[in-house]
């Protein structure tokens, strides 16, 4: 079971579920599973013995590029997070910032009527 992945600091996937085998200790079967954690390792019942299974983790990592933009995401949030808390300690950032989204807003509306209009 993969119980998380991590990709260079970036990327993580965890999964919450921790699943154990049923019933007493006496119900076991040939092939059974189950997670030690006396020896952390997950076991299989042979039949006749609880068989500590090899295990290894996976390591799952992201190309360069996804890595780049990984990071310029990161430090694009920080900007903006640092901006926006100069913009409630000083009236003149909040205002440019107000002037940059209202330009923003413009500008999608106006991107948006020519994409309309090139395909009719």
């Amino acid at each position: 079971m993969i119980k998380g992945i991590i990709g260079q600091g970036h990327v993580r996937v965890d999964s919450p579920i921790t699943s154990f085998p049923s019933g007493s200790m006496h119900d076991t079967f040939s092939g059974m599973m189950r997670y030690n954690l006396n020896n952390q390792c997950m076991e299989i019942y042979t039949g006749a013995s609880w068989q500590m299974i090899n295990t290894a983790f996976p390591t799952v990592t992201l190309n360069e590029p996804a890595n780049r933009a990984m990071t310029w995401a990161i430090k694009k949030m920080e900007d903006e997070e640092y901006i926006l808390g100069l913009s409630k300690e000083y009236p003149a950032v909040k205002a440019l910032l107000d002037q940059m989204n209202d330009t923003k807003l413009k500008i999608d509306m106006v991107v948006a009527l020519v994409k309309s209009e090139v395909k009719e």
